[in-house]
């Protein structure tokens, strides 16, 4: 077996300005596995030029900035583009090989937009149109992460060890990042605005980053934990130790996971590194010290049940999401909010209520008031009410 590195950018920001650090050491930079060779599969009549032309524009500049700083190509790669999440789900489980059970729950997941896209090694899936990635910004940022993904699949020799080996703040973290790499290129305006964005966002998190590594599902914990804190914990690697990290090493006599890999570049132990990262997340943005938090709990018996919750204020609203079984953490500043819960897969249209010991059975139309002062963390369980209630 060829010696390959998993690699991961690093892209350190000062101000509105980006600047890339790449490391020079390629182990397999000669060996001629270099390039990336994409095919496009639009998949219906309807994608507008505008769509077309966002798509290919984006595989394109990722292509030339991973050409410019000589880390590595993308392969050869297949791009299907549809506002249909049928064709998608179709073109996922032949490509996957998964099978009518594949296509039908990637089906799914577009069709309740779960999912903007999605990647397999060698392709990635995005869907378009009035149902999809409605905005060419919000379409390039779909496809620059995807292609975080692709980039990963590449340059493992296991594909399926990037899922069972390492945190999904790390999988998810590194496509996040990825893709604000690809659009600071030509758009640092708007990289700056989703760094922003994550900032904020971060602060709505209660879980720490080495707690999201140990969570059973990618989104337990709220908000989108192990996309924001990954690509923050990323940022904060390149600003602390200035260099591209290798993230997963196979190589003929040896197996490194991601963290004696994460330890070998760093100089630190997993520990240290955890720990310095939430020194500095309490110094450049701290989680909100109120909010709301509690258990998805099983009654209805179908542990897909994504539930929605909302925190709004005003014209605010600060937003989570788990599934039964799971946990969530919204941190919000303290204020009077509106309380709104919603979900996906239309199990029932109520929802079981449980705050400190109030039990309440809240409609989907109905809204749930609630006073959180500084400092306070309201506990509250909340579960789809099944049918037979």
């Amino acid at each position: 077996m060829r010696k390959r590195w998993l690699v991961l950018a690093a892209v350190a920001v000062v101000g509105a300005s980006y600047t890339a650090y790449w490391a020079l050491h390629w182990p397999w930079a000669a060996d001629g596995d270099d390039g990336s060779r994409p095919e496009y599969r639009f998949l219906d009549a309807t994608v507008s030029p505008l769509e077309k032309r966002t798509v290919i524009e984006t595989v394109e500049q990722t292509i030339r900035e991973l050409e410019r700083v000589k880390v590595g190509g993308l392969g050869s790669f297949t791009v299907w583009a549809s506002s249909s999440p049928s064709e998608l789900g179709r073109a996922f489980g032949e490509a996957a090989r998964g099978g009518p059970a594949a296509s039908l729950e990637i089906e799914r997941r577009f069709a309740q937009r779960e999912i903007d896209g999605t990647a397999i090694g060698g392709a990635l899936f995005v869907l378009l149109g009035p149902n999809g990635t409605t905005t060419p910004g919000r379409l390039r940022y779909a496809v620059a992460h995807e292609l975080g993904h692709v980039y990963q699949y590449h340059h493992s020799d296991e594909i399926s060890q990037i899922s069972l080996l390492a945190p999904e703040w790390a999988i998810e973290g590194f496509a996040d990042f990825f893709a604000t790499w690809v659009i600071a290129a030509t758009d640092s305006v708007a990289a700056g605005e989703a760094r922003n964005a994550a900032l904020e966002e971060a602060r709505l998190i209660g879980y720490l980053l080495e707690a999201l590594a140990s969570l059973e599902s990618s989104h337990n914990g709220g908000t989108l934990g192990p996309y924001v804190l990954g690509a923050l914990a990323f940022q904060f690697i390149a600003e602390r130790w200035g260099a591209l990290v290798p993230f997963m090493t196979w190589n003929e006599d040896e197996f490194i996971t991601w963290i004696p890999a994460l330890e070998k570049a760093t100089g630190v132990t997993i520990e240290d590194f955890y720990e310095q990262f939430e020194a500095h997340r309490a110094e450049s943005f701290a989680p909100f010290t109120s909010g709301i938090r509690g258990a998805i709990r099983e009654l209805t018996g179908r542990p897909g049940t994504r539930i929605i919750l909302q925190a709004c204020r005003m014209a605010e609203c600060f937003a989570a999401f788990a599934r039964e079984g799971e946990t969530y953490d919204l941190r919000v500043p303290p204020g009077s909010y509106v309380f709104k819960l919603s979900y996906f897969d239309g199990v029932s249209d109520r929802f079981l209520f449980w705050y400190g010991s109030a039990f309440e059975t809240i409609s989907l139309s109905s809204e749930y008031r609630l006073e959180i002062a500084t400092d306070q963390l309201i506990d509250a369980d909340v579960s789809v009410a099944p049918r037979s209630q």
